[in-house]
């Protein structure tokens, strides 16, 4: 199941740290991205040594209000997996002219539109084994599917590595090769994407746009075996109006109408 929550909420509690240090072992000491973040230490004690902090990571665009996060916790209740969300009304990642001045990389004109959304910073555990991370990946497609859905957005924008389009989205039945027709379209050519502070390359990153379908959505959930109402959030926010609110985190061997408070 997967959390949704807005920058403001997640700020009340350890959430937004939480967030930040995931990130932070997935996109900095992972795969060594060092551009265009702020790496700050948070409050939270590393499990393994009892003297030191976590570090975290955050940019630009988890200072807006705003923006959202998918969460996917397991059953002790840590972050398993993870998705940045945000309008294209509101600047979005793709717009910044590191992206913008390569060449074929965007070839057509970037949306701005409350229909049409961004997703960043996607990721999962890279110490999930191998049906852990099929039920996770699984999860985040599906929440984006679901999301969308309910509140009647028909795109979803950002920039990935055509190894985890592959492995988030052709693996759990989305078609990916890229055409008008596809699920996935690209929208410019594939490039090798170098961090010029560390020097790490992402291979293959692309620049691409997902429709939203009740089709692919039965196809996702067909392949994957996730449940259909997936998404949850601890308070009543009005901008998740359609979304359940629960008390508290679910594990993943509980049922979600055991724990449903309102459902609006």
């Amino acid at each position: 199941m997967m959390r949704v929550v807005t920058v403001k909420d997640a700020m009340k509690d350890k959430t937004f740290e939480e967030v930040g240090a995931f990130r932070y072992k997935l996109f900095c000491k992972t795969r060594n991205w060092r551009s265009g973040l702020e790496i700050y230490e948070t409050g939270i004690p590393e499990p393994d040594n009892k003297g030191k902090l976590l570090l975290a990571e955050r940019d630009e665009f988890d200072s807006l209000n705003e923006t959202i996060y998918f969460i996917s916790y397991n059953i002790n209740q840590k972050i398993d997996g993870i998705v940045r969300f945000q309008s294209t009304e509101y600047p979005y990642m793709l717009q910044k002219d590191c992206f913008r001045n390569i060449p074929g990389f965007i070839n057509e004109k970037l949306p701005v539109s409350s229909l049409v959304w961004e997703a960043s910073r996607t990721g999962f555990d890279p110490d999930l084994d191998k049906e852990k991370q099929l039920c996770v990946t699984g999860e985040i497609v599906t929440s984006y599917f679901e999301f969308c859905l309910k509140n009647n957005i028909d795109f979803v924008v950002g920039t990935m590595s055509m190894a985890v389009i592959y492995l988030l989205f052709g693996r759990s039945g989305c078609t990916i090769k890229g055409d008008n027709n596809d699920d996935m379209h690209y929208m410019g050519s594939p490039v090798n994407m170098k961090d010029p502070v560390s020097g790490a390359v992402d291979k293959n990153s692309v620049a691409a746009k997902l429709r939203i379908s009740e089709g692919a959505y039965a196809r996702v959930r067909e392949t994957r075996g996730t449940p259909k109402n997936l998404l949850y959030t601890l308070v009543g926010d009005k901008t998740f109006s359609k979304i359940p609110v629960l008390s508290r985190i679910p594990y993943k061997n509980e049922k979600i109408s055991e724990l449903l408070v309102n459902t609006h």
